[in-house]
């Protein structure tokens, strides 16, 4: 189950109740998978997948001449609206995982 979960962290229990079906053979239940994944340290956890584009240097560069700008303002004490700050991941997938405690 560490090996799959290893591949993809955002698996269900359902999920990896049906790969050890198709592997072994062998019917879990998922409270046991959850039982067997809590004795390894392997909880389940909120994720957060960080698109590629994101934070490359390119667009750092273009960001930062609206920080420079942003910064000269509130030194000036300029009235400043912050619009459509939603603070909403519009990225639509599976938000949880279950990594190892380390």
């Amino acid at each position: 189950m560490e090996g799959y979960l290893d591949a993809e962290c955002t698996l269900t229990l359902t999920q990896l109740a049906d790969k050890v079906l198709e592997e072994f053979a062998v019917e879990l239940s998922t409270s046991t998978i959850s039982a067997k994944l809590a004795t390894k340290l392997i909880t389940l956890k909120q994720i957060c997948k960080e698109p590629t584009t994101c934070n490359n240097e390119v667009n750092k560069m273009k960001r930062f001449p609206f920080a420079q700008q942003l910064v000269e303002h509130q030194a000036k004490g300029d009235y400043i609206v912050y619009y459509d700050e939603t603070n909403y991941n519009l990225f639509c997938m599976r938000s949880q995982g279950r990594p190892a405690k380390v």
